[in-house]
């Protein structure tokens, strides 16, 4: 039962905790730790010779917190990846993908070598992630679900070309962005595998890469 005051006298102010503001900071830290963990790991081993505890132990959290922020160690390494793709789209391929960039090959050029950088830059996490996501679609599901994602954007894209450029318009749309969004995906991994020879040379990709991409949505490198 509540009590009242005495008489003359007003209930104490109330004031407002900062302890999920605290929590917030603590739960991207822990987070965080994990994430850098696995990564660092990952560089020196694949994921399938690294076990649970010791990335655990690298973070320096216990296994109940480990497993409050990911089910598993694959899907630790699922979102670390997303988090460098989803980086590359913002920063880079918004404006173009969105037509607020001009469809140049040149341009696309650039941006594709930018993002191998950062590929290669992570390249532990994104060589896990691509292959892993090949062996082990649910494990990996966010990384299937970020690229279906991309694949929508682009069809997006080729539909405006279409309107706006007389692009050709002979292929399905849908069909045709999701055939160039998952080879972009195939290319980066076989040049950062090293499996295949012709693929080592970064400018090359990322100039060739655009060819296809512009030539097969336009019909002809446009703007350029």
């Amino acid at each position: 039962m509540a009590v009242n005051p005495p008489k003359g006298q007003s209930r104490p102010r109330r004031t407002r905790s900062r302890a999920p503001l605290v929590r917030q900071d603590e739960a991207k830290d822990v987070r965080d730790a994990i994430l850098a963990a696995i990564e660092g790991l990952l560089e020196e081993r694949s994921i399938e010779q690294i076990p649970v505890q010791e990335v655990i132990e690298a973070a320096g959290v216990s296994r109940a917190t480990f497993y409050i922020y990911f089910e598993s160690k694959q899907a630790a390494v699922a979102a670390l990846a997303v988090m460098v793709v989803q980086r590359i789209y913002d920063d880079l391929w918004q404006p173009f993908i969105l037509g607020t960039e001009p469809p140049s090959e040149a341009l696309m050029a650039d941006h594709i070598l930018a993002s191998l950088s950062l590929w290669r830059r992570h390249s532990a996490v994104m060589l896990a992630a691509a292959g892993a996501w090949r062996a082990d679609p649910v494990a990996f599901s966010q990384w299937g679900e970020l690229w279906s994602s991309f694949v929508a954007d682009m069809r997006d894209y080729v539909e405006r070309a279409r309107a706006n450029h007389g692009a050709p318009a002979d292929l399905d749309a849908g069909t045709l962005a999701a055939m160039l969004v998952w080879f972009d995906e195939t290319v980066f991994y076989q040049a950062l595998s090293g499996a295949t020879s012709e693929l080592c040379n970064d400018e090359q990709v990322a100039r060739t890469l655009s060819g296809i991409w512009m030539r097969t949505i336009y019909g002809r490198a446009p703007f350029d």
